[in-house]
């Protein structure tokens, strides 16, 4: 789940649902949250903790290094695993004419709003509270299944300034303040699940398929391309791009083989 909190359009929601410990996830969240927390659930959130954190910290480096040196590459890989859980989002939807018509308005709303957001480029341009923000709504949609936390940093283009502020030296501040934005993420998520998963689980999906349709025109690196050939660039596009979709199948069938076996 920590591998996949790193990667954008891998759900550490969804990879928790694979496993089967969503739900015993949940269920412990509530019982820290009610204050009547058992030990097996304390120590269980504890090493899943741990876990995450381990994963996000060693991998950080490499994840950077790849976006530095194979940046088109990278985003089309990451564009791939995200076409690919669109399908089974839609498939988790009602499909009726008003569930339609709500995807489409929250893609185009979206689509008009990160129109808007300027481009951050490096960590001097980002404000303080800019990524508290990121922390919340990234470690908020962490937790949704089909929706990763890493996609959300990706659109709000903070994704490569979160990795250079875990791996720099003198960042602990930028840390500390997503951090905290991502713990308060995490409270609401678990509230905001509970609700919608038990009574509005259809507008639910809508709004997260709206919101990756919407999205994907920022993800995909049309900007990279003006620095290369055009034709190759289309070539290595198509290329990452299929290596995601092929990985985010890879991933879900052997998930599907787990819970066959349980």
């Amino acid at each position: 789940m920590g591998v996949a909190c790193l990667v954008p359009g891998i759900s550490a929601g969804t990879l928790a649902l694979i496993m089967g410990v969503y739900e015993k996830i949940i269920l412990s969240i509530s019982h820290l949250f009610s204050f009547s927390i058992k030990s097996a659930n304390f120590i269980f959130l504890l090493c899943l903790t741990i876990g995450l954190l381990l994963a996000i910290f060693c991998l950080a480096g490499g994840m950077s290094w790849l976006l530095f040196h194979f940046p088109m590459e990278l985003y089309c890989f990451f564009a791939g695993l995200i076409l690919a859980s669109v399908p089974k989002l839609f498939y988790l939807t009602d499909k009726t004419k008003k569930s339609i018509l709500l995807t489409g308005v929250v893609a185009f709303s979206v689509c008009i709003f990160l129109a808007m957001i300027p481009n951050v480029s490096t960590l001097n341009q980002a404000s303080l509270f800019l990524f508290f923000i990121s922390g919340f709504f990234g470690f908020f949609a962490s937790i949704l299944p089909g929706l990763s936390g890493s996609t959300i940093l990706l659109i709000l283009g903070m994704y490569h300034l979160i990795l250079e502020a875990l791996t720099g030296e003198g960042k602990t501040i930028y840390v500390i303040l997503f951090s905290v934005g991502g713990m308060l993420g995490l409270i609401c998520a678990f509230y905001c699940i509970r609700y919608f998963l038990n009574n509005r689980k259809n507008i639910f999906f809508c709004i997260i398929l709206g919101f990756i349709i919407g999205s994907l025109p920022k993800i995909l690196p049309w900007e990279k391309w003006d620095s290369a050939d055009k034709n190759t660039a289309i070539i290595y596009s198509l290329i990452f791009c299929l290596i995601g979709i092929i990985l985010f199948f890879l991933i879900e069938k052997s998930g599907k083989k787990a819970q066959m076996i349980k």
